[in-house]
């Protein structure tokens, strides 16, 4: 049984943060894409133990290190619409973006996978719903998984130092006005349900661009790297401006330029300080005040870096569905309850004193 491994999470990883690393000699995609299969299983039946897990394992939600498997994401039976993982064969992880469409409770998850030996030794994972940055899990599902993300040939990739080049110049530009970005033509941006392309989706065009603004002075911090060749991806989980917002970022580059850019950012509050975009899911309890409009600053949210870009948020009114969601700690879904009240704090386990074999002593 893995479960008594679930209490500790925390224990675990402090152990991993502790220790050297271990070299090993890299992974085969075959066997990446097994474990991210296997991922998915779990989450869909909310049995972890689908997964290899190693004797010692780092979890962590929200980019918090004390939340426990055993109340967290991963415990809760979920019907996925759509994934997509990115294998690197290199640093042996995944990543995987998850879109749960359940109108009962939608959510969109990105999930950090680090693999040694062929076990999971660290599990990351970040989980948005309908109170965080611009949530719209439909228009997250019909954007998605209409965009071109094959395997590009052989002959045709771009190295691992472009890749990292190209998301490393767009995560910088935040922070540093003369960074040159590879924008390519065309390019879509897909932030939280938001969706920059102008076309049906899938329907490119050459007015369509990423180059829509970003703010100044955010320092886009703590980057971890999934990087996938043969997709031409690389997803960076990192901390987001001055309140270092858990955040996932993920590139498609082709020809050493940005193609599709797609974001996943947990807020701190409702849509990170603004008001709902018009037709969007869910909107906050109470009306909006002018600081909480897209042209507005929540100081201190996510919602200020994006002053800079009213062009996207503009987007919201004729891109956003009309697809409802129930408020936060209403879902009847059985095992939901510490996902729904995952910021308050009732979704972790009890700390654990430590590990021994794997158990919680």
């Amino acid at each position: 049984m893995l479960k008594p491994l679930f209490g500790s999470a925390l224990a675990c990883g402090l152990f991993f943060a502790a220790a050297p690393a271990f070299a090993q000699a890299g992974c085969t995609r075959a066997e990446l894409q097994t474990l991210a299969d296997k991922y998915i299983a779990a989450q869909t039946s909310g049995d972890v133990g689908k997964l290899p897990l190693g004797l010692w394992v780092q979890y962590s939600e929200q980019m918090d290190p004390s939340a426990s498997m055993g109340s967290g994401m991963l415990s809760a039976p979920q019907k996925i619409d759509f994934h997509r993982s990115l294998l690197d064969t290199q640093s042996c992880s995944t990543f995987t973006e998850v879109v749960i469409a359940d109108p009962a409770h939608p959510y969109v998850l990105g999930t950090r996978l680090q693999i040694r030996g062929g076990s999971v030794n660290e599990i990351e994972t970040l989980v948005t719903d309908r109170d965080d940055w611009l949530f719209n899990a439909a228009n997250t599902l019909k954007y998605s998984r209409a965009e071109k993300w094959t395997e590009i040939p052989a002959a045709e990739r771009d190295s691992r130092e472009t890749l990292l080049a190209a998301a490393n110049a767009y995560l910088d530009l935040f922070n540093d006005k003369n960074v040159a970005v590879p924008w390519g033509t065309p390019c879509a941006r897909l932030e939280g349900g938001l969706y920059t392309a102008k076309g049906a989706p899938g329907v490119a065009s050459p007015e369509d661009s990423c180059n829509v603004g970003v703010p100044a002075g955010q320092k886009l911090i703590n980057r971890r790297y999934v990087v996938d060749e043969a997709l031409g991806a690389v997803a960076v989980l990192l901390n987001f401006g001055n309140n270092q917002l858990p955040d996932a970022h993920i590139f498609r580059v082709e020809k050493g330029k940005l193609r599709y850019i797609h974001t996943i950012t947990v807020c701190k509050t409702f849509n990170c300080g603004f008001k709902a975009p018009p037709g969007s899911p869910a909107s906050p309890a109470s009306p909006a005040t002018g600081a909480d409009t897209p042209a507005a600053i929540a100081t201190g949210l996510r919602a200020q870096p994006h002053r800079a870009a009213p062009g996207l948020l503009n987007e919201a009114a004729r891109h956003t569905g009309s697809a409802s969601c129930r408020g936060r700690g209403s879902s009847a879904k059985a095992g939901c309850q510490g996902a729904d009240n995952r910021r308050s704090g009732s979704r972790r386990g009890p700390s654990p004193a430590c590990c021994t074999g794997g158990r919680s002593a």
